[in-house]
């Protein structure tokens, strides 16, 4: 954690599995297709998307809307824009990290989530095979019971879990190796 962040114990306290997504609000990060996924997920356990839209967005509340459509509105926890020195404290108090946006040049998505050891959930799309490699589960938001399927495997599996750490350790060598 870094010094001073504020915690998120009640988010700590939930018995769900959260997936946080830090983003601003774009529909360009396709957020609003989550809802069918999380929609197929509550077939498999408790899950919540964690997201830091603001609340008084025209994107917010089209997110909101969708969960609503879906049925699944206890599924989405939105925090509101986080201030950077608590971001961390917000990725500790999650189990994974999303971003499903279409097209984006580098997430520091991918970073938080491998330097904190969370499970990355990504596009499947050759720009972001290209650059998280084997450090994430790569999933399509429009086809959402595979989605949810895959994501639910990624929380049965100690192994894959174990897998994607390592695999993520390895890259952010090889990130920090190249930056030197």
């Amino acid at each position: 954690l870094v010094a001073g962040a504020a915690p998120f114990p009640d988010l700590v306290r939930l018995p769900t599995i959260k997936i946080l997504y830090i983003s601003g609000p774009h529909p360009n990060k396709r957020i609003h297709e989550l809802a069918s996924v999380f929609k197929e997920l509550s077939r498999f356990g408790d899950f919540a998307l964690v997201t830091t839209l603001s609340e008084k967005s025209d994107y917010y509340c089209r997110v909101r809307d969708r969960f609503s459509d879906e049925g699944v509105s206890s599924s989405l926890i939105n925090f509101g824009p986080v201030l950077p020195e608590n971001v961390s404290s917000l990725v500790v108090s999650c189990d994974a990290m999303i971003n499903v946006s279409l097209l984006e040049s580098f997430s520091n998505n991918w970073v938080e989530s491998w330097f904190f050891r969370k499970s990355l959930f990504v596009t499947d799309a050759d720009w972001l095979i290209s650059s998280c490699h084997n450090a994430a589960v790569y999933i399509d938001v429009l086809d959402a019971a595979d989605s949810a399927a895959k994501i639910a495997h990624t929380f049965e599996s100690p192994d894959e879990i174990r897998r994607l750490n390592e695999n993520a350790a390895l890259v952010l060598r090889s990130l920090y190796e190249e930056g030197s």
